[in-house]
């Protein structure tokens, strides 16, 4: 029960704490998941162009 001011400042604080903690956590996992599309797409394209690569070598072999 909020019986002061100081109460009523001790549970704006916690909540704004727990609000900037929140944002911090997402702030986290979201450049976490870029970094893991990032390598995700890098790996993608160097398999393409190897596999292209490999295309090329065959249409001269033949």
């Amino acid at each position: 029960m909020i019986e002061s001011i100081s109460d009523f400042l001790s549970i704006a604080v916690t909540g704004v704490l727990c609000l900037l903690g929140i944002y911090y956590l997402y702030i986290a996992i979201a450049q976490h998941r870029f970094h893991v599309l990032q390598r995700m797409e890098e790996s993608y394209y160097r398999f393409y162009d190897e596999s292209d690569e490999d295309d090329q070598d065959n249409e001269v072999l033949q």
